[in-house]
């Protein structure tokens, strides 16, 4: 195999110990051109190699993400509960204003609808302390029963907002009837148990919220 001097570049025999051209010694010979793209190319195939590695953990990972949203079937909504829950053992009508469908407001007018979340607050923790004799110190929830809103009749039920209130429902895109929600409530040494029936989830805006049907809309 043909060899150069490492230093001149001058075409080198394979017996030579020096080059007869600059007098390097062989140690310093390169081999033929041959065998130095074969060098380089195996740089680039590694280099290549970890940029597919890198690609397919990030497919895998967007594919993992995709499951778990299907499997899950918007779960999402468990955020929202939890919020609402924690907000009724904190007695903090802000945090359940906050977390409620923009609709609320406009049904029920904005100021009404700060004062209706502030009853059901007072009436609902007023009755879980005389049955517990102390302040709530946890209150859990359990959804006993619920149903998804099919898109047919979503689409009815955002026609009858739009139509009898003049709301805008186009941020609306998926609607969770939770029939009954199962309470615990748990004081100093007694426990209790209640129940919220007919609460809306409504995904809005790509938000989940809630929404309270006091006047009976989508019955």
């Amino acid at each position: 195999m043909a060899k150069f001097c490492a230093n001149c570049g001058a075409p080198m025999e394979d017996g030579d110990a020096v080059c007869g051209q600059c007098g390097t010694p062989v140690s310093n010979v390169v081999k033929d051109k041959a065998e130095t793209k074969v060098v380089a190319a195996g740089g680039s195939n590694k280099k290549l190699g970890i940029a597919v590695a890198v690609g397919c953990v990030v497919v895998v990972i967007a594919v993992i993400a995709v499951i778990a949203n299907i499997i899950g079937g918007g779960s999402g909504y468990k955020s929202t509960l939890n919020k609402f829950v924690k907000a009724m053992k904190n007695d903090d009508g802000s945090t359940i204003v906050s977390i409620s469908s923009s609709i609320s407001g406009d049904i029920y007018g904005a100021k009404d609808y700060d004062k209706m979340i502030d009853r059901f607050l007072d009436n609902k923790l007023d009755g879980y302390e005389d049955r517990i004799d102390s302040e709530v110190k946890k209150i859990t929830y359990e959804i006993k029963d619920k149903s998804e809103i099919t898109d047919r009749k979503l689409e009815k039920y955002k026609d009858k907002l739009s139509d009898d209130y003049n709301v805008d429902t186009n941020g609306i895109t998926k609607m969770i009837k939770i029939d009954k929600l199962k309470l615990t409530i748990k004081g100093s040494k007694k426990s209790s148990s209640d129940s919220i029936d007919d609460l809306y989830l409504i995904k809005e805006d790509g938000k989940w919220t809630i929404f309270f049907d006091d006047y009976g809309i989508f019955r």
